[in-house]
């Protein structure tokens, strides 16, 4: 018996055995098929087996019966099943994900080959692209960011230790994704699975930013536009999830990723790192969610050890001659100085690491470190996976202690929305997950009623005073916190809104630069602060929300800050007439949206039947009446904004800036949302980019949108948001807003509309053009034969915002970039 000595096989001869041990150094073999990345130790092998995948011309010809019959046209070898198929006992077809896992929502994980060595490495080439040169290595970064993640590096920078399984496909070919062979997209009928759930299986399988593309066409892009990207990158800029990337990385090739322990040498991290890391990371939520709480002072201990630890098992830094006894105190700096404007849920006085909740303090540096070195970034995102897991369950233990429970729902809200910037991994799901959680919570806290908002501190002290004023402003800023994050989900993913305007019953919170107190004024200046900057009316949210639907109310003015929330208080009807867009003509027969038109007349006769034989229709007229009461609340709105707007001084309007931002955007996007169908325009872009089969009834029926009144509103609509984005970007990097999450997924919406209407039109419309960027921009028409320049001025914009989680909305534009709206003629 001759055994192996890589795995302790017995072959009955020697010639069986060396057959068998060429096997176990596969993994360095040159013959890989560049379809389905299976590796053979001879090229004759490679060759016969990529008949599989492409049938001969001349085995066709020979005419025998058995070759003639219909074969199918994706036919694959798998050699090992994923590890969910492997324990169902099901088939798995052997992508990433596989069809199984991709239709079920689940990790699609494969384990280290220990029979059949011939499939290659997870973390290989992916398509067949050129060859990686040593220049471009994944660690390769310049720039005035050498100490961030940068949206161009390589998925060494953000990935976990081992090779992840999960690693996204190369966009660089994008004519490779037609061998995906997506299911639920080749059904001409129902899609069972809807868009934000396929582009979550396609673009939000693998660590952060791994799907961030540089194809050849960037440089085009740059060229055309006649910009150069921004050669600045300041940190009072970096509030926001949003990296600059240096000039280098808009002209520069990307080649294949590379396995995380192939891509340079001088980086891997051993096996027994990996090990390391999962379990440190484990301790750390394990702690965080135990009963009892130590003492500040043991809690510090802890948090040091860890910190060594860490270090240790992440390399962050010299971990041989660690600093490391603040290292995740550092981290929530990092969250604080970067993150926490965009959410100011914290005073300054309350980052301390000896008294914050466990809970949150993790979830406070696992966002921090998304600001940090790749390393950093590396432990952030293996702390958000394991916290996020934890934060999903019920956590009732938690709960029953007075002093987590407002803590728990503070580190729920931010692991939500940190999977949303940073497009972690399902992303999607989590969040959707994270806040259902998380409003069962707040309702159980009775967090939105004012019966537990409001305590009696007549006869209290000042510092009495003063801290029943903080706990019930950190209540507030939660409830609406929570507001915010519900309404970008819906926005994002056009899904209803869990949590109602109509439960919030206390007013508005108070100004942020009087909550975060940097200064830390003595407590009577506080109290005066609080006394003047209260509003002259304490009005609930839900009582604003209702004067701003009554027609015959007039809004007061308010600070910016307050009539974005009140913006976000409009958006549950919005949703209503929006998720269904064909409401209106299945109902009155009208091809016509009522009320977006300033020059639309009332149509309440126009529903009457011209056939009385024919399909009955209704008048619909409180239905009507509904959705103009939503329009001429949005109008009655902007109206008021505007007025606020004009008389500010110059500094205010500085300090709003961000706030100004975010209120246009989602006021233009509920225009947008309201006026175009764009659950469809979702389905049939990504079913045109992955080379699927297009509904027919769906895509008639966009056609005809595309050429009706309504397609006009919703492209000027989405010129508006490109037009906000890009002017923005060509300020100041000091002084610009800070883009949250409406940005991205404004500009994601308005590329489908932009695209869908661009390929209805074989002639431009004078009154409709893409403005150009920069003073050089020139306008581009909105017609068939200028797509591809559109699209390319959208991932020009989306390069120049630099998002850090957002790479996969620029990447599904630049996947429409080879294709055209197939118009109904097409079919």
């Amino acid at each position: 018996m001759f055994l192996c000595e890589y795995c302790s096989r017995g072959y009955q001869s020697r010639s069986s055995l060396a057959r068998h041990v060429r096997n176990h150094s596969i993994h360095r073999s040159r013959h890989i098929c560049p379809t389905c990345d299976v590796a053979f130790s001879r090229r004759d092998l490679l060759m016969r087996h990529m008949r599989i995948h492409c049938a001969s011309p001349t085995a066709t010809a020979a005419g025998s019966p058995q070759e003639s019959r219909p074969k199918a046209s994706s036919r694959r070898r798998v050699h090992t099943a994923c590890q969910a198929c492997r324990a169902a006992r099901v088939k798995c077809n052997g992508e990433q994900p596989c069809d199984t896992c991709a239709l079920n929502q689940r990790d699609c994980s494969y384990t280290s080959r220990s029979d059949r060595v011939s499939r290659t490495s997870i973390a290989g080439p992916v398509v067949a692209v050129a060859p990686p040169t040593p220049s471009t290595g994944p660690e390769q970064t310049s720039g005035p960011l050498e100490d961030l993640p940068d949206c161009g590096t390589d998925t060494d920078a953000m990935a976990l230790g081992t090779a992840d399984p999960q690693a996204m496909l190369d966009l660089g070919d994008l004519g490779a994704m037609c061998d995906l062979g997506l299911s639920w997209t080749s059904s001409s009928f129902a899609e069972p699975v809807s868009w934000p759930w396929m582009h979550e299986s396609l673009y939000l399988q693998g660590s952060p930013c791994e799907d961030w593309f540089a194809a050849p066409t960037t440089t085009a892009i740059s060229n055309q536009s006649g910009l150069m990207a921004s050669t600045s990158s300041d940190d009072g800029h970096a509030a926001e999830p949003v990296i600059e990337c240096p000039p280098g990385d808009f002209t520069r090739t990307v080649t294949p990723m590379l396995p995380h322990n192939q891509g340079n040498q001088g980086t891997v991290v051993p096996r027994s790192h990996s090990e390391a890391q999962t379990r440190v990371v484990q301790e750390l939520v394990a702690y965080a969610t135990r009963t009892e709480l130590e003492m500040t002072q043991s809690r510090l201990c802890y948090w040091r050890s860890m910190s060594l630890r860490i270090t240790e098992a992440f390399q962050i830094g010299d971990w041989q001659m660690p600093d490391a006894d603040s290292m995740l105190a550092g981290l929530m700096r990092l969250y604080e100085r970067n993150f926490s404007p965009l959410w100011p849920l914290l005073r300054a006085q309350d980052y301390d690491a000896a008294t914050l909740h466990p809970l949150l303090f993790l979830v406070l540096a696992s966002i921090g470190a998304m600001y940090g070195t790749p390393q950093e970034s590396r432990f952030g995102t293996a702390l958000h996976e394991e916290i996020r897991l934890a934060l999903v369950t019920p956590l009732f233990n938690v709960e029953e202690m007075e002093q987590g429970l407002l803590a728990l729902a503070q580190a729920r809200l931010l692991a939500q929305v940190a999977a949303l910037y940073f497009g972690q991994r399902r992303a999607f799901s989590y969040a959707q997950h994270l806040g259902a959680v998380l409003i069962a919570q707040a309702r159980r806290m009775d967090l939105f009623t004012v019966s537990r908002a409001h305590s009696s501190t007549a006869d209290a002290s000042k510092e009495e005073q003063l801290n029943a004023w903080c706990v019930l402003e950190a209540r507030k800023r939660l409830a609406f916190g929570i507001l915010r994050a519900d309404v970008y989900a819906s926005v994002l993913m056009n899904s209803r809104p869990l949590l109602s305007p109509e439960e919030i019953e206390f007013d508005l919170p108070a100004p942020d630069e009087l909550w975060i107190a940097a200064d830390n004024p003595s407590v009577d200046k506080f109290l005066t602060g609080i006394r003047s900057h209260a509003p002259r009316a304490r009005l609930s949210f839900c009582d604003l929300v209702r004067i701003a639907f009554d027609r015959s109310e007039a809004l007061l003015e308010m600070e910016p800050a307050r009539y974005e929330l009140l913006l976000f208080g409009l958006q549950e009807p919005v949703w209503r007439f929006s998720h269904d867009p064909h409401l209106f003509r299945r109902l009155t027969g009208s091809l016509q949206l009522p009320g977006i038109t300033p020059d639309q007349q009332p149509t309440a006769g126009s529903s009457l039947q011209t056939d009385q034989l024919g399909a009955v229709h209704h008048r619909m007229d409180d239905l009507n009446e509904e959705r103009l009461r939503l329009i001429e609340a949005l109008r009655k709105w902007e109206r008021s904004f505007t007025a606020v707007r004009t008389t500010q001084q110059p500094s205010e309007t500085a300090k709003s800036r961000t706030s100004i931002m975010s209120s246009l955007l989602l006021f233009r996007l509920s225009f947008l949302r309201l006026t175009t169908p764009l659950a469809d325009l979702h389905s049939i872009s990504q079913a045109v980019s992955n080379n699927q089969t297009v509904d027919n009834r769906r895509l008639h029926q966009l056609t005809v949108w595309a050429q009706s009144q309504d397609a006009r509103v919703a492209v000027d609509f989405a010129c508006q948001i490109w037009t906000l984005l890009a002017q923005e970007t060509e300020r100041p990097v000091i002084e610009r807003a800070k883009h949250n999450l409406l940005a991205f997924s404004g500009l994601h919406h308005a590329t489908v509309v932009l695209w869908a209407f661009a390929g209805s039109h074989e002639r431009p419309l004078p009154e409709l053009n893409l403005p150009g960027l920069g003073d050089v921009g020139v306008s581009i028409p909105i017609c068939r034969s200028e797509s591809a320049p559109l699209l390319k001025q959208i991932l020009h914009l989306y390069r120049l915002l630099a998002p850090v989680g957002w790479c996969s909305f620029a990447a599904a534009a630049e996947r429409l970039l080879g294709h055209q709206f197939p118009g109904i003629d097409q079919i």
